[in-house]
């Protein structure tokens, strides 16, 4: 192990938008999305006001970056 992690990316459709909070009231707070084996898991990092004012339409397919797989597989 080098120390590093490796990040990997993956496509997830989005079901669903969850509210914005604080300064984010109004705007899109996480993303709900799904990957194809099932697994369902919110994107709520990442995005800049103008993304949060007009996310991802439901039913549209996302690309996203993670470092790795939690126990539970998502």
């Amino acid at each position: 192990n080098d120390g590093f992690f490796r990040c990997v990316f993956a496509e997830a459709l989005v079901i669903g938008h969850k509210p914005g909070k604080g300064n984010c009231t109004g705007m899109l707070g996480a993303l709900e999305c799904e990957l194809p084996n099932g697994k369902r898991f919110d994107v709520g990092s990442g995005f800049n006001m103008d993304q949060r004012r007009k996310p991802p339409k439901i039913g549209s397919v996302i690309t996203f970056k993670f470092q790795e797989l939690s126990n539970a597989g998502h």
